[in-house]
């Protein structure tokens, strides 16, 4: 009786620190206004929840060594999945920055105290976008369904390679980047023109002083072209974010 119910709790404590690398890292819950008291209980109230449904054996521990060992293992699996999913928002919220830097609006940067950096008001409208996306075609769904699956191919116990954790994440940053590139294009093609047509004015007029003109006029075709974009913007957004989910839980491609 002793054995089975200290097997139990090790197979519960396995299953929490898995799921404290999740919410540690996955979006929304990630976030620093979640207090970390919130955030542990949850973690134990899913591992609670999941516990009986994880049907794949349990390694045998037989020294605090090889405990600790599992212990840093899951948290960093549980880690890993939810940054993969993290940095596709990120990159909406770097496209933000792109566009702000290219508008000259990068002096009207504010601080943000829930990411204890200077932001621009694009990049957090952005970071938003992206939230309510992730949360309206039910990405938190998605990513808990993907982390209960992930028990039948990583199995608890089961040292993470390091070689697959980089893989992953190298991928995931790389697709972030090309995330970010993709939704700030209209705003850059269209403040290029901009800036190239105010260049051809200062040239034909040099008595003008555009400088001041081209601060407001860069602002206001960077807010339109992003408004006039959305459709867009969440469009690709939806489906990077779809190829993200595939590539961090292959296992649930067909489900």
């Amino acid at each position: 009786m002793v054995a089975y119910l200290l097997n139990q709790f090790i197979a519960l404590m396995l299953v929490f620190i898995r799921m404290t690398g999740l919410v540690l890292s996955a979006p929304v819950l990630s976030h620093r206004l979640v207090p970390m008291q919130i955030r542990v209980l949850l973690a134990l109230g899913l591992a609670v929840l999941i516990l009986p449904v994880v049907t794949v054996p349990l390694p045998q521990v037989t020294n605090i060594l090889e405990f600790t060992v599992m212990v840093a293992s899951e948290l960093a699996v549980g880690f890993v999945l939810g940054l993969g999913v993290m940095l596709m928002i990120q990159g909406m919220q770097l496209a933000g920055e792109i566009v702000s830097r290219m508008a000259g609006l990068g002096i009207g940067d504010i601080y943000d105290p829930t990411s204890d950096s200077e932001l621009s008001g694009f990049s957090q409208f952005l970071f938003i976008v992206g939230l309510m996306v992730f949360l309206v075609t039910g990405g938190e769904k998605a990513l808990l369904s993907g982390i209960l699956e992930s028990y039948a191919v990583l199995k608890p116990g089961v040292v993470l390679s390091v070689h697959d954790a980089a893989t992953l994440l190298l991928d995931c940053v790389t697709l972030s980047f090309v995330l970010a590139v993709r939704v700030a294009a209209p705003a850059m093609a269209a403040l290029l023109t901009v800036t190239l047509v105010l260049g051809l004015i200062s040239r034909t007029l040099p008595q003008l002083n555009l400088l001041m003109l081209g601060f407001g006029l860069n602002g206001m075709v960077a807010l339109g072209t992003l408004l006039l974009s959305i459709g867009f913007i969440v469009m690709i957004f939806e489906q990077d974010l779809a190829n993200t989910f595939q590539r961090v839980f292959p296992w649930t491609a067909g489900s």
